[in-house]
């Protein structure tokens, strides 16, 4: 018998087109996901993938399963839903957020939603963008939110996207920086000569989403120092270990110490996006989270006062 999980890993190994970008994309080790794709083709009895310079190559078994396999899990998707209806009739939609959009984004979208529609049960769930996939496929989350870079887009396929608004990048400098006294936006190229703090992404997608940014603008960074988050970003930058850039989102908490300043000629920007199964069936409760989402995306939505 089929395991989801395990087809499920297959399933982003074939898509991903090798053990080390589904691994990223799972937020596994790659002997991990190795060994789950060893056990399926043990259970099967088949070979489904031939290991290749670049990656992996399915086999004519394994072109077979990741033809159908996706639509399987989909379809299990929408069957637990349904079960979970059936134990569970209260009015119930969950959604997929990430971390930078916890601080401003999602407190407004919560009061709205549940001034709105007081009968539906929003549940939240923290989602790193590449656990969207299999939390939708699994029924776990039912609409995401996610991020992607307009300057290096990598879409998923089987998300269906809609664009709900554009996070900005700006550039963070330390108060008695020279380039902080400059009045309006500054071009990036202006700060090459700096040395730099850059915030390291979770997936392999975006490992070097920063230095392609700043080869747009016309330079080469020189990086001083990585870190897991915009908050130490912002420390760092104040103690004038460096400069760094972080999108507006993540900046709603802003030390008093830094300078923030826009970003042109280039500007930069993260796409912000609500995702659905592109091949699911929105139902009601999905069509409500969304409308509130778009309309909170284009600054439509008036969030009306308690009683």
């Amino acid at each position: 018998m089929l395991d989801s999980r395990r087809l499920e890993i297959f399933c982003a190994v074939a898509e991903a087109g090798s053990i080390t970008a589904a691994s990223g994309r799972l937020h596994l080790t790659q002997s991990a996901v190795s060994q789950q794709v060893a056990i399926l083709e043990r259970d099967l009895g088949l070979p489904l993938l031939e290991r290749v310079a670049r990656g992996v190559r399915l086999t004519p078994a394994g072109q077979l399963l990741a033809g159908r396999g996706r639509m399987l899990l989909q379809e299990l998707s929408g069957l637990q839903k349904e079960l979970r209806g059936l134990a569970d009739p209260s009015r119930t939609v969950r959604l997929g957020v990430f971390s930078t959009a916890g601080a401003h984004l999602v407190p407004l979208l919560v009061q709205a939603y549940r001034l709105r529609y007081p009968e539906t049960r929003l549940m939240l769930h923290a989602s790193q963008r590449e656990e969207l996939l299999p939390k939708l496929t699994s029924g776990e989350i039912d609409v995401g939110i996610t991020w992607d870079y307009d300057f290096m887009p990598r879409p998923v396929a089987e998300l269906k996207r809609r664009l709900l608004f554009a996070d900005p990048m700006q550039l963070l400098l330390a108060r008695d920086h020279r380039l902080a006294s400059e009045p309006g936006p500054l071009r990036l190229a202006e700060a090459a000569e700096e040395a730099w703090i850059v915030r390291t992404h979770h997936s392999t997608l975006y490992a070097d989403a920063f230095e392609i940014m700043c080869g747009i603008a016309g330079f080469a960074p020189s990086i001083v120092f990585r870190t897991e988050d915009y908050p130490s970003a912002q420390g760092f930058v104040a103690a004038g270990v460096g400069v760094a850039v972080a999108p507006q989102l993540a900046l709603q908490a802003r030390r008093p110490d830094i300078v923030v300043r826009d970003i042109h000629e280039p500007a930069f920007a993260r796409r912000i996006e609500a995702v659905t199964l592109a091949g699911g069936h929105d139902d009601s409760l999905v069509g409500q989270l969304i409308d509130v989402l778009v309309e909170l995306g284009s600054g439509r939505l008036v969030t009306p006062r308690s009683p």
